[in-house]
């Protein structure tokens, strides 16, 4: 599906936009009475041998009768759905309930020049969803042995089904359950749909750029700029009515006049004419648009309509569409060499991928980047996220070679559940680490001012990534942190840390904060420890941390890190390299980073007094994060192995919940958002009703609103939460116990006498009579 709209199997009836295997776009919607003209247009466009195979006749007056069976309103047990496909009606399918009252019958016809491109499989995929969501079990059809096309939408469906054949005629009975074998065959559909579409827009072959300026300083001469000096491997056209040529390149008046078909075009104009920029794209067949102005859902209401228009003119022209709002994309493959932004800094070719949903914070992850020497693979910035997401980005990394690592700067989720199933599959392969910005209430409203980015609480993001496997930082700091460690070493095998240091404190410093970064600090085997006595001079600890003491040589230090290194006991270092007269801080990192190399596990460094936060220290064969402070350095290695340890896990399967009521669930949510259409927080007891339809066990509950509401409720309840009202006991009063006389005190009696306790005073009721307690 385009944008974060789910696909095949869970999206249901209501219109909606979805992808074709060649990646274009085809709307899908609910059959009218007004579609009765274009529906009869579309069977008599059918070739006779369509029409044989579908009415068992060549005739119009089948098609005529099914037509009307179509045009009414649906029902439950009725509903016939059609694909608008460049504005007209390509194709219909429907559903019949049967006399069986557990199944339908479905039939459908696409248009003969569309025959291959998926649509039979989204519609079979989409009645099978209403038809469940209807209480139906099963669907049946009856197919002429010879109509193999329909025949095969039924075996790459991923649907589990039956045959019968008989005097040439196949019937197919399809169980509607939702298996796994569904789930991966619609997730793979969809996974290659998004590559194809976005295919143009990340790899094209022509670039227009509309509004390209000669004035230098503007956002449409930058992008020529980076176009020309990136030196893109297609060809680029500067559209500019007021200019002959744009940085020595020829200018057109207008995209009808560019000299052949575009594949991305990048409009720099201001936001009243985009939408008269993109009906001229459409018309051009261009495949995908990057605006880059802002004013449109940003500002809030206002703005929301016109962009919501934009997106209705991508999707009736096939568009693929990102921003508005944003910076641009790049991409550093060289067969593509694409720098289609208006970013002041190119970072070097590498395998890391970026998305920024804030512009300004884009130009700063590509200018530490380049710092940092974090090789990209590409890069793009979605702003409003308009119609091409989060979501379909993760899938194109997912297959795309040239990338090994995908950051993520987010303000919001268009679709958390797919999402996390994207995200999930793909971190099993490719580290996702994701900051998410707006999680304060103060972040949440400047976020929506910024990028018209919908509020989600801190705690869901944390339990979405959580589940997803991506690795979540707080700040940006952390995020470099993260990745640089990710781009320059391996993952660590496990959580136990060596630290080694020429000075105490910093190792004592790294251990904390191990501890708090769910690292363990263990003790070095024997043999290791008395290598380690044998190799430093006297006074060394060899435990771990492990001191080299001051006056240890850059060889020593150098070899305590590789005699930790090759301990069994440890799965990664972290050498702390403290500036210390008897031994040059060059010699220590040249040493140091010479044994990292030869190192099978990930060595960081921490060199104290660094004026960067993190660099990377290269070497012949060598490369290793430097922190400025063991803390960051242990703090980003703790995160590291979090992900590691995950990847270790066995996936697991699906279980089966038998006892899910989720036909209850989705009423009670239906009824929320009828009430609430924007959404918001269950209340108490909507909530225990929610768990409950899912098994999950809650604890009875009352609502209250006084203290003497409360403690009578408190009382029925009791502590144990059993509902019962619970009888009283009447329990006659203690009797006084004995205590002797502590012996520090003055004795009043004789020696080891003992005393009466002074019995406590009686508690008063819990209300007096006529006098009403405040709650």
């Amino acid at each position: 599906m385009t944008g974060d709209q789910e696909t095949g199997a869970t999206a249901g009836p209501a219109p909606c936009d979805a992808l074709l295997s060649t990646g274009d776009i085809v709307h899908l919607r609910p059959a009218t009475a007004q579609d009765r003209v274009e529906l009869l247009a579309l069977h008599e466009s059918l070739s006779p041998e369509s029409l044989y195979l579908r009415f068992l006749s060549v005739g119009s007056q089948s098609a005529r009768v099914y037509v009307d069976t179509l045009a009414r309103p649906p029902t439950s047990g009725h509903l016939a759905l059609v694909a608008v496909f460049q504005g007209r009606i390509v194709g219909v399918a429907g559903y019949e309930r049967a006399t069986d009252p557990d199944e339908a019958e479905i039939a459908m016809v696409v248009g003969d020049a569309l025959h291959g491109r998926g649509i039979g499989t989204l519609f079979l995929e989409h009645l099978a969803h209403a038809a469940r969501v209807k209480g139906l079990r099963r669907l049946v059809a009856t197919v002429l042995w010879e109509n193999r096309r329909m025949l095969e939408v039924f075996a790459c469906s991923g649907m589990r089904h039956s045959r019968t054949l008989k005097d040439g005629v196949v019937d197919v009975v399809i169980p509607l359950t939702v298996e796994e074998a569904l789930l991966q065959a619609v997730d793979e559909r969809e996974r290659q749909a998004q590559v194809r579409s976005l295919e143009r827009v990340l790899r094209p072959r022509t670039v227009a750029v509309v509004g390209a300026s000669r004035r230098r300083g503007t956002v449409g001469r930058a992008v020529v700029h980076n176009l020309v000096t990136e030196d893109f491997a297609g060809a680029v056209y500067p559209v500019n009515p007021h200019a002959d040529a744009v940085g020595g390149l020829p200018a057109y008046p207008s995209v009808r006049d560019l000299p052949r078909q575009v594949d991305l075009a990048v409009l720099a104009v201001p936001a009243h004419d985009v939408a008269q920029v993109m009906r001229e794209c459409g018309e051009q067949a261009v495949h995908g648009v990057v605006v880059l102005a802002s004013g449109f859902a940003d500002t809030g209401t206002p703005g929301e309509a016109a962009q919501q228009q934009l997106v209705g003119l991508a999707r009736a022209a096939g568009m693929r569409l990102i921003g508005p709002n944003c910076l641009g994309l790049l991409n550093t493959d060289p067969q593509v060499r694409l720098n289609a932004t208006f970013a002041p800094t190119s970072p070097p070719p590498g395998a890391v991928a970026m998305l920024s949903q804030s512009g300004g914070l884009g130009i700063a992850l590509l200018e530490r980047a380049a710092t940092l020497s974090l090789g990209v693979s590409s890069f793009v910035s979605i702003g409003n996220r308009a119609d091409v997401s989060p979501n379909d980005l993760l899938l194109w990394w997912e297959q795309d070679v040239h990338t090994r690592l995908v950051v993520l700067y987010l303000e919001s989720f268009g679709n958390p559940r797919k999402f996390a199933r994207i995200a999930r599959r793909l971190s099993r392969t490719k580290p996702i680490v994701a900051m998410k910005g707006g999680r304060s209430s103060a972040g949440s409203r400047a976020a929506r001012s910024h990028t018209a980015a919908a509020a989600t609480p801190a705690v869901v993001v944390d339990a979405l990534f959580r589940q997803a496997g991506v690795i979540a930082v707080e700040s940006l700091g952390e995020l470099f942190d993260v990745v640089t460690v990710l781009a320059h070493t391996r993952v660590p095998g496990g959580s136990r840390l060596a630290v080694v240091g020429n000075a105490g404190g910093p190792g004592i410093l790294a251990a904390d904060a191990a501890a708090a970064a769910g690292l363990q600090v263990p003790e070095l085997s024997a043999a290791a420890q008395q290598r380690l006595r044998a190799l430093l001079p006297p006074g060394a600890a060899v435990a771990n941390p492990v001191d080299t003491v001051a006056v240890a040589t850059a060889e020593q230090f150098a070899a305590a890190v590789a005699t930790a290194a090759a301990d069994t006991a440890v799965d990664a270092v972290l050498a702390v390299l403290t500036p210390v007269p008897m031994t040059s801080m060059d010699e220590l990192r040249a040493e140091t980073l010479r044994e990292a190399g030869r190192a099978g596990k990930p060595v960081l460094m921490s060199t104290l007094g660094q004026s960067a936060a993190v660099t990377v220290a290269t070497a012949p064969g060598s490369a290793v994060p430097s922190f400025a402070t063991p803390e960051a350095a242990v703090r980003a290695l703790g995160r590291v192995a979090a992900y590691g340890a995950r990847q270790r896990r066995p996936v697991g399967d699906i279980p089966a919940l038998p006892d899910v009521d989720t036909a209850a669930v989705r009423l009670l949510a239906t009824d929320f958002l009828a009430r609430h259409p924007t959404g918001g927080w269950l209340g108490g007891s909507e909530t225990t009703r929610f768990v409950a339809g899912y098994g999950i066990p809650t604890v009875p509950t009352e609502r209250v609103s006084s203290a003497d509401d409360a403690v009578t409720a408190a009382t029925r309840l009791g502590p144990t939460g059993d509902v019962r009202p619970r009888r009283r006991v009447h329990r006659p009063a203690r009797r006084p116990r004995l205590q002797p006389v502590a012996p520090d005190r003055p004795r009043r009696r004789g020696h080891g006498q003992h005393r009466a306790r002074r019995p406590a005073p009686a508690r008063l009721p819990r209300r007096a009579a006529g006098r009403r307690r405040r709650p």
